[in-house]
């Protein structure tokens, strides 16, 4: 029976939970699902690694609310999804929640963060995305085409697309056809 690292797991557990410092971090879109927010808003739930620097493999988490009842707050929900490369190119082919969920797992884009309190502790706060360069963008294009908006797809520039998969760059991350 092998003995367990008490001491490496309650310090991985600890730093897992310490706020990041306020900034910008070069992410990648883990795992994203659709869910209904506590008020039955549709709202796609996501978990973010960052990629590079002192802070590599952290894990951040948030949320994209769509709450049509103020103007503001989906102007947030927008933002958010066109920082992924859901722009609205994508939005036109009429995405369901579920297949824009699936569509940013694995995006790549920077992630503005802050921080504030959350359940009487100071937690790491998703502010902004901002697109990563042009395989974020050219996903988008990928991916309103494959959801048929009118958009030519040319499956990137490493090819057409195979196997139902596309890659939006020779090192982006694949995209989901629907």
């Amino acid at each position: 029976m092998s003995s367990i690292d008490w001491a490496k797991l309650q310090k991985e557990a600890s730093d897992a939970t310490k706020v990041l410092p306020d900034g910008d971090y070069p992410i990648e879109v883990e795992k994203a699902e659709s869910v209904l927010s506590s008020n039955g808003n549709p709202q796609i739930k996501y978990t973010l690694r960052v990629t590079d620097g002192q802070f590599t493999g952290r894990k951040l988490f948030g949320q994209l609310t769509l709450s049509t009842e103020k103007a503001i707050a989906m102007n947030f929900f927008f933002q958010g999804l066109a920082g992924l490369g859901v722009d609205s190119n994508v939005l036109a082919g009429g995405p369901s929640m579920e297949q824009i969920a699936a569509a940013i797992v694995g995006r790549q884009a920077t992630a503005t963060v802050g921080h504030g309190p959350y359940q009487g502790q100071d937690r790491n706060q998703v502010k902004t995305f901002q697109p990563a360069g042009p395989g974020v963008m050219q996903g988008a294009v990928v991916i309103a085409a494959e959801l048929g908006s009118g958009v030519p797809s040319t499956g990137g520039p490493s090819g057409p697309p195979s196997a139902g998969v596309s890659s939006a760059t020779p090192s982006g991350p694949p995209v989901p056809s629907f």
